[in-house]
């Protein structure tokens, strides 16, 4: 066996022991033991079932179709939801006949809209969740708009027309697709209704608003699912599932949106709040078979938020992402591009975009959280880490390959976390079939997401902050948002009955660690991992 020398003395450490080195204070935990042998839960996966991406007519940009492209390819999103599909620029409505008063397929005009769903559904093999939004002009009581491109928030004139037009298009995109494909799809009633910034009605107009296109849907097909509220914050759940209920109006999914507005320090996490509380309500409506979406979360509401361009943003997610896993159908992160002009194009590479993918292509470190999460095992492990500090989370679990995938993350934004440098994990992992058995050693190896690796944004101001970098500077970006394996020392060592590694996390860090087995006569293996001045020792 081999045991990789570090600052870290060989020997056992108080819980939570903490030393001054360099000024930085070090957190040490005393013992995590892990049991591959035995399993707490599995997991779900709803991080992967649906991504949010800006609005629909921007889907005809190439450049946008690549990044989702890429996202859908890579971390295996299978729903995409975006604003915007009945807006003016996608251009649906085109008039309405027999003075204003009626919408028949002459007045329609699908050319954008289908050449949209066309790249998801046929090219790209995603499936739209589809907000319906917002109201054509053609229908509008009013002129109010709330983005730079058409966005008209107003109640419809007449409600019978709304729910014909609804009718009509969903119609057409059962005969395009399919009926099996549409039964597939999910149709949301707008988009946060409860905000006054993107609804002019009351909520009692809203619930008028859904009830009308819900039985439109149905008409054209009783199995299609249809929800709502997509309220903000949680807001409007109990009042708009009363009102289905005593209305008997046809309801498939509850969505409502959360973000986290703590900034640079926080106390707790507001959307895991917000979505318990949630989740909470929907239960005790004691309505059977309703699904539950996220359809939106970050870590901030607002546009041009350094925040989304940082590490925090990815250790925020995953954090929020393991909590709720359980708890939802599905949680979408908004966007997946920074290619968005809710207030017009962005002109610079990193502007606090809401993306997880750059302007120009490059991965945000959020992304990398998406990765880390799909790279985990079903099964997650037996483990005995209820003590750990706020800010500090760990997630192991075994893959059907019989390794051990470790996710850890570090904010230390959070309570006494923002008085915490570095954090030294001490892991025992048991050696345990399926994981280990005789005649074998284990080995491991790392990825890791921090301020220094992984990181696009260190590398974009390190060139300047160059507003429009070159092709030779994109690709930098480009490299620079991949993950890399751990560049500090890592402390192993085992015998016939565990490993025991001492790992460093570093503040605002995500580290992905891999435990695999290995021949008894081999060595362990860390190209790449470790400080070569660092002794290492053959035990």
């Amino acid at each position: 066996m081999v045991a990789r020398a570090n600052v870290f003395e060989s020997r056992s450490f108080p819980s939570w022991y903490t030393l001054n080195t360099n000024n930085v204070i070090i957190m040490v935990q005393d013992i995590i033991t892990i049991d591959p042998s035995r399993t707490r839960g599995t997991i779900r996966r709803t991080w992967r079932k649906m991504v949010g991406c800006g609005h629909a007519y921007l889907l005809a940009r190439r450049d946008l179709f690549n990044h989702v492209d890429m996202a859908v390819s890579e971390l295996g999103f299978e729903y995409l939801r975006f604003h915007g599909i009945l807006s003016d620029d996608v251009g649906i409505v085109q008039y309405l006949d027999q003075d204003g008063d009626e919408v028949d397929m002459d007045c329609l005009n699908f050319t954008n809209a289908d050449i949209i769903l066309d790249n998801l559904v046929v090219e790209m093999g995603i499936k739209p969740f589809l907000e319906l939004s917002f109201m054509p002009k053609q229908l509008a009581s009013g002129d109010h708009e709330v983005f730079s491109y058409p966005s008209n928030i107003t109640p419809p004139r007449n409600y019978v027309q709304w729910g014909n037009l609804i009718e009509i298009i969903v119609n057409h995109f059962q005969e395009r697709y399919g009926r099996e494909e549409l039964e597939s799809w999910y149709f949301e009633i707008w988009n946060e209704p409860s905000l006054k910034a993107f609804w002019a009605g009351t909520m009692d107009d809203y619930f008028k608003l859904y009830d009308h296109a819900a039985e439109a849907i149905k008409r054209v097909n009783p199995r299609l699912k249809t929800g709502g509220p997509a309220s903000h914050d949680g807001m409007w759940i109990p009042e708009f599932l009363t009102h289905c209920q005593q209305e008997n109006v046809s309801l498939d999914f509850v969505s409502t949106h959360a973000y986290d507005e703590s900034g640079a320090e926080r106390e707790g996490n507001h959307v895991i709040e917000t979505v318990t509380k949630a989740r909470r309500e929907i239960d005790d409506a004691g309505i059977q078979g309703l699904e539950f979406h996220v359809t939106e979360f970050g870590s901030s509401p607002r546009l041009y938020d350094a925040i989304h361009d940082e590490v925090h943003q990815a250790t925020f997610a995953c954090e929020t992402l393991v909590a709720l896993d359980s708890l939802v159908d599905s949680i979408s992160y908004w966007t997946v591009s920074d290619i968005f002009e809710e207030l017009g194009m962005p002109d610079r590479a990193f502007h606090g975009g809401f993306g997880m993918i750059g302007i120009h292509g490059s991965k945000k470190p959020v992304y990398n959280t998406f990765s880390f999460l799909n790279q985990l095992g079903e099964n997650i492990c037996e483990h005995d880490a209820r003590d750990l500090p706020a800010g500090l989370g760990l997630l192991p679990t075994l893959n059907e390959r019989g390794q051990l995938k470790i996710l850890v993350w570090h904010d230390e934004r959070l309570g006494a976390a923002r008085e915490v440098g570095k954090v030294v994990i001490n892991l025992h992992v048991q050696k345990k079939k399926p994981l280990s058995g005789n005649k074998v050693d284990l080995d491991f190896d790392t990825l890791e997401v921090s301020k220094d690796l992984g990181n696009a944004l260190r590398i974009w101001e390190g060139l300047g902050s160059p507003r429009f970098p070159d092709p030779e500077e994109i690709d930098l970006l480009v490299q620079a948002g991949e993950p890399e394996k751990c560049k500090h020392a890592i402390l192993a060592e085992q015998d016939d009955g565990e490993l025991v590694l001492r790992l460093p996390v570093h503040p605002a860090s995500l580290v992905l660690l891999t435990i695999f087995t290995v021949k008894k006569e081999e060595k362990m293996v860390r190209a790449g991992q470790v400080d070569p001045s660092v002794d290492q020792l053959d035990l």
